[in-house]
């Protein structure tokens, strides 16, 4: 805590007494040069390249701006507990405040994934921001379509893919259809049915004569026809799928009354969900096949689509299943507001996989005060501890966040920290970069 390395105090000190500048009038800076030089401790940052963030509140120089360089870093939290942030957009407008920080903060950290490593950023917005980096493409998705049913994988993989998408269409309805509507023992049974009839479905009948098969190890040709290709018009959706449903019910009737009702109920909940949206079940993908090599930030803005968390929640699923099959080694993809959405976070857990198969960093945001469904601790197997984490960011702070933040970090917040956070003052935020083991609580104003 003495002295930061990134400081190069030190050096400074050394250089103070015979690099002092003056010009032809002898005009000498000795005071200003010797402020910036003095050998002080400080816990923020001051990188020789970085981007201005705001005041270093722990500083023992006053007015000590943060200089941070985010370059490196891969995998980020931001957890906002609520407060809003200061931003300006190209540092030459007045500051204004916006109360989704997280996306702001995120987009500052993302910033040199485009700028030093040249990768592009995909962005699932959750929740709305109007601020887009430059080199965008932004895609409204009340106005795109993914198919539910394409399979988005490789021929390499096609098994694993092509199982974790079924296990994805699963999980969609029986969102939709919610687990409230019926007894937990029928829940169960209506999932192993929709799962088990699906599978059928796939490989004997959709698309005429089944898209995949049992075997997909000796017959491979078969397996690859479940895989998406630019040919979207010729690939089936789960509207297809109401058909076979009704001969379902037909056929658990004769198995008995109570077999019958449950093949009813998944029937009702398939339709509805086909009925209300549409766009998600019933169309043909339509999203862009090829980006340009312009589009360094890619957008997908599902912040309009429903006010209701859990549908919501199964439009996030099919986009993330979709992003993280799209995106190229060494991409980044950000999740803006994941914690406004519901979806159990088992069903999130091979896409965090298949990310980091391919090396794909992830930073998160967490914008919401005490969400006792979606937080740090129940995301555990999807966005990994904050222990691991190459950045976090935290803001206001109550008694339950915190004790989930101790948990995800199994360590406990200084009492400096937890003082200034627990306050909930605008703007005002603690970050944490782990190759440097320190952190600062800083006044900030981002520049976007």
């Amino acid at each position: 805590m003495i002295v930061r390395k990134i400081f190069k105090q030190k050096e400074e000190l050394f250089s103070l007494f015979n690099r002092i500048s003056a010009n032809k009038w002898h005009n000498a800076d000795m005071e200003s040069v010797a402020a910036s030089r003095l050998f002080l401790p400080s816990s923020g940052f001051v990188d020789p390249q970085g981007v201005y963030v705001g005041e270093d509140l722990e500083s023992l120089l006053y007015n000590n701006s943060s200089i941070i360089d985010f370059n490196g870093i891969r995998h980020a939290v931001v957890i906002t507990g609520g407060t809003s942030v200061r931003y300006s957009l190209n540092g030459l407008e007045y500051p204004i405040e916006t109360n989704r920080s997280g996306s702001a903060w995120a987009h500052v950290i993302a910033e040199d994934n485009y700028l030093v490593n040249g990768k592009r950023t995909h962005h699932i917005n959750l929740v709305p921001f109007d601020y887009h980096a430059p080199n965008s493409k932004v895609l409204d998705m009340q106005k795109y379509t993914l198919n539910t049913l394409e399979v988005y994988g490789t021929k390499e993989n096609v098994e694993v893919d092509a199982n974790d998408n079924f296990e994805k269409v699963t999980e969609i309805i029986m969102m939709l259809l919610g687990e409230n509507a019926v007894s937990s023992d029928q829940y169960a049974n209506i999932r192993g049915m929709l799962k088990e009839q699906l599978i059928d479905w796939v490989i004997k009948r959709a698309g005429g004569n089944g898209i995949y098969t049992l075997d997909p190890q000796n017959e491979p040709t078969r397996a690859w026809r479940i895989l998406a290709t630019e040919q979207h018009q010729n690939y089936p959706t789960i509207g297809d799928f109401v058909l076979e449903l009704d001969s379902v019910v037909a056929r658990e009737r004769k198995v008995g009354e109570n077999a019958g009702d449950r093949a009813q109920l998944l029937l009702r909940a398939v339709k509805t969900a086909v009925n209300q949206y549409p766009q998600v079940f019933n169309a043909k993908t339509n999203i862009p096949d090829k980006f340009t090599y312009y589009d360094r930030n890619i957008y997908y803005d599902l912040s309009k689509l429903s006010n209701n968390r859990v549908v919501k929640g199964a439009m996030f699923l099919n986009t993330l299943s979709y992003v993280a099959n799209r995106a190229m080694p060494g991409d980044m993809i950000v999740i803006h507001g994941l914690d406004s959405i519901t979806v159990s976070p088992r069903i999130l857990k091979p896409y965090r996989e298949k990310m980091d198969e391919k090396g794909i960093g992830l930073i998160t945001t967490l914008e919401e005060r005490d969400n006792k469904e979606m937080n740090i601790k129940t995301l555990n197997s999807f966005i990994y501890p904050l222990s691991t984490q190459d950045l976090v960011v935290l803001g206001g702070l109550t008694p339950d966040s915190l004790e989930d933040i101790n948990y995800s970090w199994n360590k406990e917040l200084s009492k400096r920290v937890r003082d200034e956070l627990t306050a909930n003052t605008s703007s005002r935020f603690y970050v944490y970069r782990a190759r440097d083991l320190l952190g600062t609580v800083i006044d900030t104003h981002l520049i976007l």
